[in-house]
């Protein structure tokens, strides 16, 4: 009995640490589709600009915006398929990503990206973020990034 207590304790601190809300379900969507992402890109796309821009992305860009949007969102809009998103928190989107991927082109000796690169990249994931379904942007995001990226660098 006692074992059974203790480590329901442990478990609900655990969740409590890694979601918003406490709630167990929340942990399906948010880490593990991070997780998941973060395994597809070293298996498939390892030390590549391509994995710099995602991980930026997702890592810095996402993980900024809803800290931003609830502590200072004021300006709300809707997309059709994604919840309801602040201005603010989609700006921190462009800005977290533009940071995280200098950090990772930076710290992998990698070619940094030109401004106008920069500026095209944390625009579309701030688009890719505010359009997709609820809890669900850990896994557009990169998608989004992987599918426009070599028209994006052709050009």
């Amino acid at each position: 009995m006692f074992f059974v207590i203790f480590f329901n304790e442990i478990c609900f601190q655990d969740v409590r640490t890694m979601s918003r809300s406490g709630n167990p379900a929340e942990l399906l969507y948010g880490p593990i589709q991070f997780t998941i992402t973060m395994i597809w890109l070293g298996l498939t796309k390892f030390m590549t600009r391509e994995s710099c821009i995602i991980m930026g992305a997702v890592g810095f860009g996402d993980g900024i915006a809803p800290l931003v949007g609830q502590r200072f969102g004021k300006h709300r809009f809707r997309f059709p398929f994604g919840g309801v998103k602040s201005f603010e928190g989609s700006l921190s989107v462009g800005l977290g990503s533009i940071f995280g991927m200098w950090l990772f082109l930076n710290g992998l000796s990698l070619p940094l990206l030109n401004v106008e690169q920069s500026l095209k990249y944390a625009f579309i994931s701030a688009i890719l973020e505010a359009c997709s379904p609820q809890a669900f942007d850990n896994l557009v995001i990169p998608l989004g990034i992987c599918y426009i990226y070599g028209s994006l660098e052709e050009a």
